[in-house]
């Protein structure tokens, strides 16, 4: 379109776009000029891309991630990783609640994570594993407001250790007749 001004194009921006603009091979076509060493021969570059690329697809097809320093990240980045969270999990409702609760976006006018689980119709430990997960990843590890603090949890912890309803568990009477009479076979 002649009429339209280069400033107004959605397309130009001064950070990359992976999504919309960059492909996967221009990122990483990027990443690896940045990083080349200068005494490095300039004409074995295309090779060691294709080789790049040929690595990372078959990392990310084995279905492992890239792990994302989430506290470099700002504003439309970390909200892009929270809506991929939420379209992510079994429970999209669920997880959006909880990345309110989390981050005290106050959508919801401070539910609790019981309160959270009533709505939804689930138990408070389903709730709860999908807060303290995003408190690991967003947070590092620190406990949102509401959330139980880490040495409560330690505590907890501690206390429950060894209750079970089920007792304390003991060796299988027969273990050391069945071990002497089919050990040697």
């Amino acid at each position: 379109m002649p009429g339209r001004d280069a400033a107004d194009f959605h397309e130009s921006s001064y950070t990359h776009d992976v999504a919309a603009c960059d492909s996967f091979d221009d990122v990483l076509e990027e990443i690896i000029e940045e990083k080349w060493p200068s005494k490095w021969p300039r004409e074995i570059m295309p090779a060691q891309i294709k080789f790049c690329r040929r690595i990372l697809r078959a990392y990310l097809e084995s279905g492992h991630s890239v792990h994302v320093d989430i506290r470099r990240m700002e504003g439309r980045e970390l909200l892009a990783c929270l809506i991929a969270e939420i379209i992510a999990a079994p429970n999209a409702r669920l997880m959006a609640r909880c990345v309110d609760f989390v981050f005290s976006l106050g959508v919801q006018l401070g539910m609790s994570e019981t309160e959270i689980a009533e709505l939804e119709g689930l138990t408070k430990a389903t709730a709860s594993n999908y807060c303290v997960q995003l408190k690991k990843v967003y947070r590092d590890d620190k406990p949102a407001p509401g959330m139980k603090s880490r040495e409560a949890v330690a505590k907890y912890k501690e206390l429950r250790t060894g209750r079970s309803s089920r007792g304390p568990r003991q060796e299988w009477p027969f273990a050391h007749a069945f071990k002497n009479a089919y050990a040697n076979n």
